[in-house]
This record gives C-alpha cells, structure tokens and sequence, in this order.
C-alpha cells in the first residue's frame, strides 16, 4: 500500500510517499510543491491543486494523510488561508484516489503577550 502525506502550506507544501512492505514502511519520494506566484491567491492555490494532482498521478498512492491545521487563536486570517490551500488538496485527493484525516501533532503551547 502506498501512502501519500501531505503538510499543507500556501506557499511550499510537503509530502512524502511511503509505500509498506512487508509490513515495513518504505520512503519512496518526498519533497515539496511550491506556489510561485505571490500575490494571487487564486493562482497560489491552483498551483497547490496542480502540483499534488501531479504526485498523485505520477505516484499513484493508495491512502492519503493530511495534516489538521493549526493556528493561533489570535490570528484567524491565517487558519481561513490555510483552509483553501487544504481544500484543493482534498479535491487533488478526491479527483484521483479515497482521502483520510490525519491528526497534527499537537501544538506546543505559546507564551502569553
């Protein structure tokens, strides 16, 4: 079985490929797709959807694994950008193969301003 991971980013978003065998996992690819554009948001997340359609398509994992979002509470804009770029991962993901949901691993906590 193949699985895709995905750390969701608007401007570099990471993945890697494992593939198990023999009940051990395997690194088959990893590295990054990265948003050239960097006024249009409209472009930056196409770019995202195209550069994970295309790991998808060239790697052909079975499952995949998307990290959860995390943002500080103080910051709101920042959790609804990151929310589109997750978005066109998903629909990268759905266009070609099952998704699954991922847990981030959890924040540490931040000093008080």
């Amino acid at each position: 079985m193949k699985i895709l991971g995905i750390d969701p980013g608007l401007n570099i978003t990471g993945y890697g490929v494992l593939e198990i065998v023999s009940g051990q996992p395997k690194l088959i690819e990893a590295g990054i797709v990265r948003g050239k554009s960097r006024g249009s948001l409209n472009l930056r997340i196409k770019e995202i959807h195209d550069g994970v359609a295309d790991v998808i398509e060239a790697l052909h994992p079975e499952v995949m694994a998307l990290e959860k979002l995390y943002s500080h509470y103080d910051r709101p804009t920042t959790a609804i950008l990151m929310g589109h770029a997750r978005g066109v991962i998903c629909l990268a993901a759905a266009n070609a193969m099952r998704a699954s949901k991922s847990p981030t691993t959890p924040p540490r906590k931040s000093k008080k301003r």
